[in-house]
């Protein structure tokens, strides 16, 4: 019984790994964490096609503009209008523009696609805030892996540690040499790039990493 703790223990020293702080960079992080969103989020239950999705917005999108013509406003007898106007005095007042119609509804339009455009510059400008703000306070840290038979436990420099169960683990990718351990909360750890001192522990990790979920899978 006493041999078989001894070579638990010697097998348990093995199977762990430290990663640097630098062992990832600002860009294969943003690579790495695109490929999981895309890879283990919840794919969307519509089944068609992105392309028949765009020709349908198209072809509905003409059909307003074609709606909205100087011809339909005339048959229905109203009018639509956006205009501005200042005061000149406190009596008079000139007209900026005046949109009538298909004019006013046109302007609606750019109006709401400028809006677009802008909403997603501003989320593409917070997303490269918020990517540079968790790899510097999350990602350049020093850690420790260690994969146990029940699960991972990831121990950072400041002592804290987290355990990870083998029943949380969605999946393994590989992106440019780095493997990739994706965990079902959208969190993922990954394994430094293959080199001359790891190669032999990073190749036994990979293997006893994909025999566990292998066994999971079966069981």
């Amino acid at each position: 019984m006493s041999k078989m703790n001894s070579f638990d223990q010697s097998v348990q020293q093995k199977l762990s790994i430290d990663i640097a702080a630098d062992s990832l960079t600002i860009k294969q992080y943003k690579v790495i964490s695109g490929h999981m969103l895309r890879t283990f989020l919840p794919k969307s239950k519509t089944k068609i096609p992105k392309i028949i999705r765009f020709t349908l917005f198209s072809v509905l999108t003409w059909l307003v503009f074609s709606i909205f013509s100087t011809s339909f406003y005339e048959y229905f007898n109203f009018s639509f209008s956006i205009s501005a106007w200042r005061w000149k005095s406190s009596d008079d007042y000139e007209i900026v523009f005046d949109l009538l119609n298909t004019s006013a509804f046109v302007a609606i339009i750019w109006i709401f696609a400028l809006g677009m455009i802008l909403t997603r510059y501003l989320t593409c400008r917070y997303s490269q805030k918020y990517y540079h703000q968790y790899f510097k306070v999350n990602i350049q840290i020093e850690r420790v892996l260690r994969f146990e038979q029940n699960g991972i436990t990831i121990i950072v420099k400041s002592g804290i540690s987290s355990f990870i169960p083998w029943s949380s683990v969605k999946g393994t990718s590989t992106i440019e040499n780095i493997f990739i351990i994706a965990f079902s909360n959208g969190s993922w750890v990954w394994l430094p790039q293959e080199n001359d001192e790891n190669k032999n522990v990073r190749n036994s990790l990979i293997k006893f990493i994909e025999d566990k979920l292998t066994d999971m899978e079966e069981v």
